[in-house]
């Protein structure tokens, strides 16, 4: 991925209000009867987020507008750590484990992706219905491996790793702006902003 700061992650400032909206592309054409037709596009979604910092936290504010211009606006990513699904494992709440989730292997024999599965019930052919994520923005440090394995933090790729390696571990967004920073003035003070976020499809993935 071009244009990307690695280094720090987007601030964490406690006072964010945040909303993440996962989305698949999907195509739904309806019928007159009603009967409808959908044709998935995306293989994995998008995160889309929308961030709200306010009223009258203008230090916190003046940090996001620093960001906003040393990155070039929608310009550049960053990693973004999105409270609502940033672990390997599916409750938050819960430790990580070295069993916790699969390596996928790439088109590189002995090259894994780090993956994060959602799996639940059986579709019409009685096979198991599941969505592997690959996960490009591991936190360093954070990642256990159940067998050998070299991770690279700035990629999510595992190398030396066995078929059936399993890992756990807590991973980073990888996002951009998607909107202006459109900055609210009241009474001659910095009074809130919203903005839009974007998660970045990584080079070479098709959707």
């Amino acid at each position: 991925m071009a244009a990307f700061c690695e280094s720090p992650r987007f601030p964490a400032c406690p006072n964010f209000g945040y909303v993440s909206d996962p989305e698949y592309k999907v195509v739904i054409t309806r019928r007159a009867s009603g009967v409808e037709k959908r044709n998935r596009v995306w293989l994995r979604p998008l995160i889309r987020g929308t961030v709200t910092v306010g009223p009258r936290l203008t230090a916190e504010i003046e940090e996001l507008l620093e960001w906003w211009h040393a990155l070039g606006g929608m310009a550049r990513g960053f990693r973004f750590w999105d409270r609502v699904d940033y672990k390997s494992t599916m409750n938050m709440a819960q430790a990580v484990a070295n069993t916790d989730q699969p390596l996928v292997e790439t088109t590189t024999p002995g090259i894994y992706q780090l993956t994060k599965r959602y799996q639940v019930g059986i579709d019409e052919d009685d096979l198991p219905l599941y969505q592997d994520r690959y996960i490009y923005k591991p936190v360093s440090g954070t990642v256990v491996l159940s067998g050998a394995g070299t991770v690279d933090y700035k990629t999510g790729l595992v190398t030396g790793a066995s078929p059936g390696t399993t890992w756990g571990g807590e991973f980073d967004v990888p996002m951009r702006f998607d909107s202006g920073f459109p900055v609210e003035i009241v009474q001659a003070r910095i009074e809130s902003v919203t903005f839009a976020l974007q998660e970045l499809r990584m080079t070479g993935e098709t959707g």
